[in-house]
């Protein structure tokens, strides 16, 4: 495994390799991350977690993702649009002083594992589709695309499912950390039906609870 010292960009958030996300970077601290990284155009994110007390810092995830900047956009105010894309997970080892952003010594931790199961791929991916739909029931106002078109190579499809799936952010975290293909496969196809079970359990409870309110 390659280690090296990297800068890294907190957030409250998982970025998987492959995804593509928007950063709104204002903090002086991070646009000198900006300014730092402008020839190799890398840095690292990590997901924070935990209530905000003054005094106390957020958690830090020991697992990360290193993603490429991929577009920059400065704006009148002093702040900066940037475009990310995950690259791939990485494995912190020590935190350096924030000086005066964040530094980690991490470690670069591919995808272990030479093939990805095509069964076990189409059945995820079933129940990644049937997720996103019982979700779009449950929640009207956040309705999510039935068709979700996926495509690249086998390990970067198990990364796009995972970014499909309406999971919570530690569920999402989980998917992150698992190293194998294969074993991420599992764990998200059972996310999705415990998932699945409690959106049902929550429509019987209206149902049943419409049921009442209209015999009163």
């Amino acid at each position: 495994m390659n280690s090296r010292v990297l800068p890294i960009f907190p957030l409250g958030s998982v970025v998987y390799p492959g995804q593509t996300i928007g950063l709104c970077i204002f903090e002086d601290r991070y646009r000198e991350l900006l300014s730092d990284v402008h020839e190799t155009l890398e840095f690292g994110t990590y997901l924070i977690s935990g209530p905000k007390v003054a005094g106390r810092p957020f958690r830090r995830s020991p697992v990360g993702t290193i993603v490429q900047i991929m577009g920059f956009q400065p704006l009148h105010d002093g702040k900066a649009l940037v475009a990310i894309q995950g690259k791939q997970r990485f494995v912190s080892r020590k935190w350096l002083k924030d000086d005066p952003y964040p530094k980690a010594l991490i470690e670069e931790t591919p995808c272990v594992g030479n093939s990805v199961d095509q069964e076990l791929l189409h059945s995820t991916s079933s129940a990644v589709r049937a997720l996103r739909a019982l979700h779009s029931e449950v929640h009207v106002e956040d309705k999510l695309d039935k068709s979700c078109p996926i495509e690249g190579s086998d390990k970067s499809l198990v990364w796009q499912l995972a970014a499909l799936a309406p999971l919570s952010l530690m569920d999402q975290y989980r998917l992150l950390a698992v190293s194998n293909p294969n074993d991420r496969l599992r764990l998200l196809s059972k996310l999705c039906s415990d998932r699945f079970s409690d959106y049902q359990r929550l429509m019987n409870m209206s149902a049943q609870e419409s049921k009442w309110s209209a015999n009163l």
